[in-house]
C-alpha cells in the first residue's frame, strides 16, 4: 500500500482491502452508492455477482449486466495488441513432477474425496498441471490462453 499512497492522487481513496477497518467492495457499494452498478458479465464469476447481489438492498442498487466493457469502449484502437510470445514446456528440473505424475495425483484425490470430477480454470493452475510457462505478463511466468 505504500506505493499506492505516494502516487494516487487527492480525489481517489486508497481501499486497504483485506484489513479490519476496510469494508468489503460489496459491504461499501451497498452503503455509498444509491442506483445501478454496471458490471461486464464476461469477467465477473457467477460467484461475485451473487455475493453483490445478496449484499445490496434490492430498493437502493441494482446490478446491470453490460453488453460490452466500458474500457474497451474507450479504449478502442489504443489498445495494445495482445502478446504473442510462444509458451514452452517447463523443464522437470524446475516444476519436480512430470504432468502425467501430477494428473495421477490428482485423479488420486479425486478418487479419495469420492467426486465425479474436478475443473481448473485459474491460469497459475493450468499451467503448474501441464508444466507449461510463457513471458505473455511481465513478472510472472504464465500466458495469455
Amino acid at each position: 500500500f505504500l506505493a499506492a499512497n505516494k502516487q494516487i492522487s487527492s480525489e481517489w481513496t486508497l481501499m486497504k482491502q483485506g484489513l479490519p477497518e476496510t469494508p468489503s467492495v460489496e459491504k461499501w457499494i451497498s452503503q455509498n452508492v444509491n442506483g445501478k452498478i454496471g458490471i461486464d458479465p464476461f469477467l465477473t464469476s457467477i460467484s461475485y455477482y451473487n455475493r453483490l447481489k445478496g449484499a445490496f438492498d434490492d430498493k437502493k442498487q441494482e446490478i446491470a449486466l453490460l453488453d460490452k466493457n466500458p474500457i474497451d469502449k474507450i479504449w478502442d484502437k489504443n489498445q495494445p495488441p495482445m502478446p504473442k510470445n510462444k509458451i514452452f514446456v517447463h523443464d522437470i528440473k524446475y516444476s519436480g513432477q512430470s504432468v502425467q505424475d501430477k494428473i495421477k495425483n490428482i485423479q488420486a484425490k479425486i478418487t479419495e474425496n469420492n467426486v465425479y470430477g474436478l475443473i481448473v480454470t485459474a491460469l497459475d493452475h493450468i499451467a503448474w498441471v501441464l508444466n507449461l510457462r510463457g513471458n505473455d505478463i511481465i513478472y510472472n511466468p504464465v500466458f495469455f490462453s
